[in-house]
């Protein structure tokens, strides 16, 4: 950066740029904050997988992105501390004022390189954690000595940071509660959707079902996420495979890409429901897809947050969801969608077909859902209270 260049040098760390509501966050950080005062700059490492990457995403909206080959999810000690290394080499050299460390592996990294390097204004994002009781991470759940480790680790890197952004006011909560951070270094931050991207695709909803091969009177039932165990896809098609022996005109149409794809194809196909059941694997018109469709379900055993909520009633969509992480902070049971228990397909069946059956309950939950998002969880509205918070905590720092 040239030496007259006074903006704020901000520097986000995560570990892996994936397509995912992490990687998805940090990209809407790093690209919407004011150019005029911020130069961001995304640190990862190289991993990616079926479920895409957001690389391309990052060269479209100009955030320079630094890979560190090092930088790997699983626990290498070597690869770690050779990951450890690179990080203060990058921070030192690029006079980083802020450094935002997102997700476990990262988090905990970035904070000691951080502190290793003389940075003091230092903020993190677990988006979610894997400490909570409904928590389902498949590299974690199921492993208490690895989780246990997980702990002593976080313990030992939170106090590198002035603050902690958690997704939801249950985060917050859990976080005290496990004694991972003091209430006065939490700082809730809510996800956000670019409102204005999601209403440009609504006037092309029936020129994208006419592609899609959908009827007038089909009505499309939408899951867009990450094909993997916590989402609940399995779950999902059990409750579509009843409501379809009922309705023969709904549709499922499944969005995205993962491990599971192929095993997601065969449960389909052993439920009978090739017709009806499309799988697009991960595309680039989310927000044309989502217009498309009538109702957008979110089956997860764990969730964040679930930023496809918000994208859904941005464009008055109504939503079937999972009780589950901080679901019910966006979505009002009864008000702007419909909430029920994980792993229950007769539950998410009900549901789906209670609003399948009524198009007057569809248009009611979806206005009040859009009304919410205007209100509530728009990007501005994120991207300002995300520019206070760096602006206090570069405030703390030059007190010190």
């Amino acid at each position: 950066m040239p030496p007259n260049d006074r903006r704020i040098r901000v520097t986000h760390i995560i570990t892996r740029l994936v397509r995912g509501g992490a990687a998805q966050v940090v990209l809407m950080n790093a690209a919407g904050l004011d150019k005029s005062r911020f130069k961001s700059t995304i640190v990862c490492g190289p991993e990616s997988g079926s479920e895409g990457d957001c690389f391309g995403d990052a060269r479209r909206r100009g955030v320079p992105v630094h890979i560190i080959p090092s930088l790997v999810r699983d626990i290498s000690p070597g690869k770690d501390l050779k990951a450890l290394l690179s990080m203060i080499d990058i921070l030192r050299r690029r006079r980083v004022d802020i450094v935002h460390t997102h997700t476990s592996k990262a988090g905990v990294l970035g904070r000691f390189a951080a502190a290793i390097s003389g940075i003091r204004a230092v903020v993190h994002s677990p988006h979610g954690h894997i400490f909570g009781q409904d928590a389902n991470i498949p590299a974690v759940t199921g492993r208490p000595l690895r989780k246990a480790f997980f702990y002593f680790l976080e313990r030992a890197a939170a106090p590198q940071a002035r603050k902690i952004v958690t997704l939801t006011k249950r985060n917050r909560n859990d976080h005290i509660a496990l004694g991972l951070a003091s209430p006065s270094k939490l700082f809730v931050l809510h996800n956000a959707v670019d409102v204005d991207c999601f209403e440009a695709a609504e006037p092309g909803r029936e020129a994208t079902r006419a592609e899609l091969g959908y009827e007038p009177d089909d009505c499309v039932i939408g899951i867009i996420g990450r094909l993997t165990s916590e989402k609940g896809h399995k779950s999902l098609l059990e409750a579509f495979c009843t409501v379809s022996k009922k309705m023969p005109k709904v549709r499922l149409l499944v969005v995205g890409g993962g491990p599971l794809r192929d095993d997601l194809e065969r449960k389909a196909c052993e439920l009978k429901l090739d017709d009806c059941v499309r799988f697009l694997g991960v595309r680039e018109d989310v927000p044309e897809l989502v217009s498309a469709t009538d109702i957008i379900a979110l089956a997860s055993t764990y969730e964040g947050l679930g930023i496809v909520l918000l994208e859904a009633m941005a464009l008055g969509k109504p939503v079937v969801a999972t009780r589950v992480g901080g679901v019910p902070e966006i979505v009002v049971g009864g008000e702007t969608g419909l909430l029920v228990e994980p792993s229950d397909p007769k539950a998410m069946a009900d549901a789906i077909e209670r609003l399948a059956c009524d198009e007057n309950m569809r248009a009611r939950l979806g206005n009040a859902g859009k009304k919410r998002v205007q209100e509530n969880f728009t990007l501005p509205i994120m991207l300002k209270r995300l520019e206070k918070l760096y602006e206090g905590v570069l405030r703390c720092q030059s007190r010190l």
